[in-house]
């Protein structure tokens, strides 16, 4: 009865990071972009728009449409909200995020947008990496 609850409960969690995957698949991220100044919606995101393709490079033709996640805090001027910017296709979203590796434009990482449970999986494949790598590098120096 037990191992049954899991078991759906894994099966609707891994449901759920597919459809996730999926809405993703033509998103990039972009952290530590300085908020608009702009005092309306349609001016700040304007000027994200105006940001990705002079700041980050995107042509304008690959790109559909940008615009913050998240709320605006306007106590917290300092938090910059993540700019999730939408492709025309995969294609435009490999060679931006140079297919996984991101890609950095002045100051600012161009990445894949990945659900929950992509961002912890690579979190522990860079934990194990590091560790491995102060493994190896122990055993040179012994």
């Amino acid at each position: 009865q037990a191992s049954q609850t899991v078991v759906r409960e894994v099966s609707v969690r891994m449901n759920t990071d597919k459809i996730e995957r999926a809405n993703r698949k033509l998103n990039l991220c972009v952290l530590k972009v300085p908020e608009s100044v702009g005092t309306s919606p349609k001016q700040r995101q304007g000027d994200d728009s105006k940001f990705c393709r002079e700041t980050l490079r995107i042509h304008k033709d690959d790109m559909v449409s940008c615009h913050r996640s998240g709320k605006l805090d306007p106590s917290n001027r300092e938090q910059c909200r993540p700019l999730i910017i939408q492709m025309v296709n995969v294609a435009s979203v490999e060679h931006y995020a140079n297919y996984g590796k991101g890609w950095k434009e002045g100051q600012h990482w161009i990445n894949a947008d990945l659900c929950k449970a992509d961002r912890d999986a690579y979190f522990l494949v860079r934990k194990e990496v590091k560790k491995r790598r102060e493994e190896a590098k122990q055993k040179a120096e012994e």
